[in-house]
């Protein structure tokens, strides 16, 4: 099974009581439980992460932002998006897990 950060249909969004600041040229995000420093490409990435784009969408815009081949700026949010979701920070967007039911 293919863990959901990589589904290109996923979307992300942030995990309630999660917080950020810059820290020069990258972003601090912390909970009351963990802290994670990421440079300025994790930064712009989070900064795509809003309840409503899908993974692929996020891929599309790094690969474009950063003049990436696709497959090299897929498997660089396909990795930050699994690390972001494993330490809590993100989850499934809401409008997402509503659809998941809805299908059952």
């Amino acid at each position: 099974m293919t863990p959901p950060a990589q589904e290109p249909a996923w979307i992300p969004e942030r995990v309630l009581g999660t917080f950020t600041r810059r820290s020069g040229d990258g972003l601090l995000i912390e909970t009351y439980h963990d802290g994670y420093e990421v440079n300025a490409s994790g930064a712009f990435i989070w900064s795509q992460i809003d309840s409503r784009r899908t993974t692929a969408e996020i891929t599309e815009r790094v690969a474009e932002h950063y003049a990436l081949d696709a497959s090299v700026a897929r498997d660089a949010v396909d990795g930050f998006l699994a690390e972001l979701l494993e330490r809590g920070f993100i989850a499934a967007a809401e409008r997402q897990a509503e659809s998941s039911e809805a299908g059952r």
